[in-house]
């Protein structure tokens, strides 16, 4: 790596993203070094990294930071600006990676702790969707198992599944990106908008076996269970406008996220499920079951 060759083009190669790219505010490797040694108004002078006398005036903790002791490998360390999120770095690296052009003999690849970063941010935003579809799909096998109703379980999770969409234009509208945290919303929205839903869809359920009409059911477990389920998600509100309130820019959009989340998802519960589910037990008068096994005794 101490070749003059290898190390002007590691020069070239950190001079041109430098100066390309403007989120990029800096580098640093053994060309930078050799730069900096070089007299005022004079170019580098590229040999001068194999030299021992280059070698003895460098601070071993330094020099080791920019190359290995038996000068097989080397690194260029750029300095990207706070502000750019994690996920748009990809684009740098990927730039980085097309203009590296090594010359024969010399492999380039990305490394460091930012690049674990961008990978993992990768990873879990790109499988957002499938981890929120897997989610809805483990809900409606259990609601089926639980409701044994096909058109109750799927007016349960309905909303649900609008919410997600609500919740996604609402991070688009507010400017919130997507990271790691935020990428989970999904799941998080499914969960708590299943659960209030199936809190105020089993309490109907129960006055409709008791022989109440479709309507007057769901009056009385609004009535009974309304409050108790508001309660229950203004809580949970409290709890993650805290996280939204937090110096670490990944909680604090969380927990707005997580917020929007759990108001929407508590509209979602008390103002759309219920006419839907009365209007379908009006329509196709479909009774619960257990209605079905009370008249039966």
């Amino acid at each position: 790596m101490t070749d003059p060759a290898i190390v002007k083009w590691m020069y070239e190669l950190q001079q041109q993203i430098v100066s390309r790219d403007g989120r990029v505010t800096g580098a640093n490797s053994l060309a930078t070094l050799v730069a900096q040694g070089a007299p005022a108004g004079q170019p580098p002078d590229f040999a001068a990294a194999s030299s021992p006398d280059f070698v003895a005036s460098t601070p071993p903790d330094i020099l080791r930071a920019v190359v290995s002791g038996d000068r097989k490998q080397a690194s260029i360390v750029f300095t990207i600006r706070r502000d750019v999120p994690l996920i748009n770095q990809k684009t740098i690296i990927d730039e980085i990676m097309k203009a590296a052009s090594p010359s024969t003999g010399v492999t380039v690849a990305p490394a460091g702790i930012g690049v674990l970063g961008i990978e993992a941010e990768s990873r879990l935003t790109s499988h957002r969707t499938e981890m929120t579809l897997l989610a809805l799909a483990a809900v409606m096998v259990l609601l089926l198992a639980v409701t044994r109703n096909v058109l109750h379980a799927v007016i349960a999770v309905l909303p649900v599944a609008m919410v997600i969409g609500w919740t996604s234009a609402a991070m688009y509208l507010l400017g919130v990106p997507l990271n790691p945290m935020t990428s989970i919303s999904g799941p998080l929205v499914v969960a708590l908008g299943t659960e209030f839903s199936v809190l105020l869809m089993l309490r109907y359920r129960e006055e409709r076996a008791r022989g109440s009409a479709p309507a007057e059911a769901m009056s009385i477990a609004y009535e009974l269970s309304g409050r108790a389920i508001a309660a229950s998600a203004f809580t949970v509100v409290g709890a993650f406008i805290a996280l939204a309130f937090n110096d670490f820019p990944l909680l604090s959009q969380f927990g707005v996220v997580a917020v929007m989340g759990v108001l929407l998802s508590l509209a979602g519960a008390m103002l759309l499920m219920p006419p839907l589910l009365v209007w379908a037990d009006e329509a196709f008068a479909a009774p619960a079951p257990e209605l079905e096994e009370a008249r039966s005794s």
